[in-house]
């Protein structure tokens, strides 16, 4: 006994609880560890006083000798200096892990959050230069942004830029109120919040579900300090994560979390923060009403090795269970003891430290078989263990696949949002540019209610322009191009603005139809309104929609009191439909039986110029795709849309004073529903332009 307790002592050394335990809790409160290069300076800190301090355990040993008279009381005393002393290690042991918790969640936050950034701009810019390096058009420079950089890509407003947040359809200005917002976790641009703002729910509680789709392995390891509970206490660095082992190789493991809101919430978008960075995906998200019947609202396939946010249609539910697809397999071979349903016996829970610590407290007169049998389950070492004489329990080998699944924290609300919203990107500067196009990957909220078989859901899709006429988009996305020409010491000399389309496009869904003007001033709301982009009256071309119902072409129709027709009437003016008119070429239509709160959509090809030069006056009305006809964007033939959506800029105009070029992407994002809930999105861009300087790609 006397030996095990000197051994015992000397593992304490200068360790001893109390006062670390002061040291620990001093720079603790000191103030909040804020980065990397804090925490080292003040660990740094504690080291130096630490061992500048004498420390020795409060642990007196009465070694027997002839003569001494041995008294209950003094081994009563001497025992409860042991219980002290492993109060204190405990303790310790508890704030060093908090310690090292608090490391971990700093180099997670901080470095690897700044490592990620730069590795995901890297990416951007490779992908880019790629497609520069292969496009047929000759773009040689850009501006893009896939909203994972760690500094946001825009233009702050100020007095010089006020021109640049104009909405050009309403004929006004967005206020900042209103500019759009880019989603940190979701990496995605979408629309400002709303009144209501965006809110976050606090989850009740959460259980794992083990059934014929998610089976229970055959061992569970589960880490230290891992506890399902902080998957929604809301803090960095507190986790959960597990290891599901299983005798047979396996393909993948499913892991099911039910998340229990506490009661019946609005819901519309779900956040995962992963801790376990690989072979993660989000399978399905799925509700389950007050009769436990279960219903599927999306299965997004979604790879969650970053921070991720899922939108989803508003559903009001109280349960969500996420199913996970884990793929990321590896081959485990170890041994264990079959104690209790951890396989790493090494190291106990916080609560069965407390629960270890409080029994001592509430038994003076602990015995040391107990502890021992205590001992075991808390002593790695093979040695410490031999020192201490402790018999180790038997133990069994393992080998079978093992998948490793965890999260920091999930997080389910309810955003509302804004009608509209703006976002300017930073300039791109050129000299004398010939070309400007754009690659764009959306994500919109949509139904399909007119199908052959109608489908009222609303789901998110990113294939936007490789939709049809059922697809009913219930958001809208707008592109436009502020080019400003300057002298050389960056004086304004003009701008112009002109709508863009993605490469590629051939058709727009579902496009915003903003009326902003009326027909007759005895009207109380506006009833006239144009397209985007220029078009032509063909059959089956236009489709313009009320609500999402579409409505029809009265053109001709004598009395007609609801649908819609060209305006001017096809008989009276086209000057909007002429070329080099000094008015951007449009369609311009007028709603009959307008009604405050309608929302109205049009669907339609735009029509693209049939040559890519500037054929000679007079121009007439582009009413096919034939002969030498184009699509004049600005109203001075200078900017012209061309096959594949490429926009072509010529000198035309442009006085010899003018030496660079500085254009802006301008995104405008609308709702196309009365509903809040839902929004755009725009999950990345790239504005490109080519130099009329084409030397550079000669050998």
């Amino acid at each position: 006994m006397a030996q095990y307790l000197e051994k015992f002592r000397g593992t304490i050394g200068k360790k001893q609880g109390e006062q670390i335990v002061k040291l620990l809790n001093k720079k603790k409160n000191a103030g909040q560890i804020q980065s990397v290069d804090e925490f080292s300076q003040r660990l740094e800190d504690l080291i130096r006083e630490l061992t500048s301090t004498v420390l020795t355990p409060s642990l007196s040993l009465f070694v027997g000798q002839r003569g001494d008279i041995i008294t209950s009381e003094t081994f009563n005393h001497m025992l409860d200096r042991v219980q002290d002393d492993l109060e204190a290690a405990f303790e310790v042991a508890n704030n060093i892990d908090e310690v090292q918790q608090a490391h971990e969640a700093i180099i997670r936050d901080v470095v690897l959050k700044n490592l990620r950034a730069g590795v995901a701009e890297l990416d951007a810019k490779i992908s880019l230069y790629e497609f520069i390096n292969q496009n047929t058009e000759g773009f040689d420079s850009a501006i893009f942004s896939t909203f994972r950089e760690s500094k946001e890509e825009r233009t702050s407003r100020g007095a010089g830029n006020a021109i640049l947040f104009a909405d050009k359809r309403k004929k006004d200005f967005i206020s900042s109120t209103q500019d759009a917002a880019i989603e940190v976790i979701g990496e995605r641009l979408t629309l400002a919040d709303g009144n209501t703002g965006r809110v976050y729910h606090n989850v009740k509680s959460i259980r794992q579900i083990f059934d014929s789709e998610s089976p229970q392995s055959d061992k569970v390891v589960e880490r230290p300090g891992s506890s399902l509970s902080n998957i929604i206490d809301n803090k960095k660095g507190t986790y959960w994560i597990q290891t599901l082992l299983f005798p047979e190789e396996t393909q993948y493991a499913k892991v099911k979390l039910e998340l229990d809101l506490g009661g019946v919430r609005e819901s519309n978008f779900i956040e995962i923060e992963p801790i376990s960075r690989k072979g993660i995906v989000l399978e399905k998200i799925q509700c389950v009403d007050n009769n436990n019947v279960v219903t599927t609202l999306a299965t997004p396939n979604l790879s969650v090795e970053n921070p991720v946010g899922v939108r989803i249609a508003k559903v009001a539910t109280r349960r969500f269970i996420l199913v996970f697809r884990n793929e990321n397999s590896r081959v485990e071979n170890f041994e264990f003891t079959d104690q209790n349903s951890l396989i790493d016996q090494g190291f106990l829970e916080r609560s069965e430290r407390a629960e270890f610590v409080e029994t001592k407290k509430l038994n003076k007169n602990v015995t040391m078989k107990a502890l021992s049998d205590e001992l075991d389950e808390l002593v790695r070492s093979a040695d410490v263990k031999e020192i201490a004489s402790i018999s180790p329990r038997p133990k069994e080998s393992y080998s079978g696949t093992a998948f490793t699944t965890g999260f920091d924290n999930i997080h389910i609300g309810i955003a509302n949002h804004a009608e509209r919203s703006i976002y300017v990107s930073s300039p791109l500067e050129i000299t004398k540019p010939a070309r400007v196009g754009l690659k764009a990957v959306e994500s919109r909220p949509y139904s399909k209610p007119y199908a052959t078989v109608p489908d009222t859901s609303v789901r998110f899709t990113e294939d936007t322009y490789f939709a049809d006429d059922d697809t009913y988009f219930l958001g809208s996305v707008e592109y436009w191009v502020v080019k400003q020409e300057l002298t050389k010491e960056g004086v304004l000399l003009s701008t112009s603005t002109f709508p863009i389309l993605p490469l590629g496009t051939e058709r727009v869904y579902h496009e915003r139809l903003v009326l902003h003007e009326r027909s007759d001033t005895t009207l109380t709301d506006n009833d006239i309104g144009e397209t985007m982009f220029y078009t032509t009256k063909i059959d089956g071309n236009i489709k313009v929609y009320r609500n999402g119902e579409e409505i029809a072409n009265v053109d001709g129709v004598a009395g007609a009191s609801q649908g819609w027709r060209m305006y001017p009437q096809p008989s009276g003016s086209a000057a909007y439909r002429i070329p080099g008119g000094g008015e951007p070429m449009r369609f311009r239509m007028q709603i009959l039986g307008v009604l405050r709160g309608d929302i109205y959509t049009i669907s339609y090809t735009p029509s693209v110029s049939s040559t890519t030069v500037i054929p000679r006056p007079p121009y007439t009305e582009f009413n096919t795709v034939g002969g030498l006809q184009i699509v004049d964007l600005v109203g001075d033939l200078s900017t012209r849309r061309n096959a594949g959506q490429v926009v072509a800029i010529s000198d035309l105009g442009n006085s010899d004073s003018s030496q660079k070029t500085r254009i802006y992407l301008v995104i405008i994002l609308r709702q196309n529903t009365a509903d809040s809930s839902l929004a755009p999105a725009v999950e990345e861009y790239t504005l490109m332009s080519g130099n009329q300087n084409s030397s550079k790609f000669e050998e």
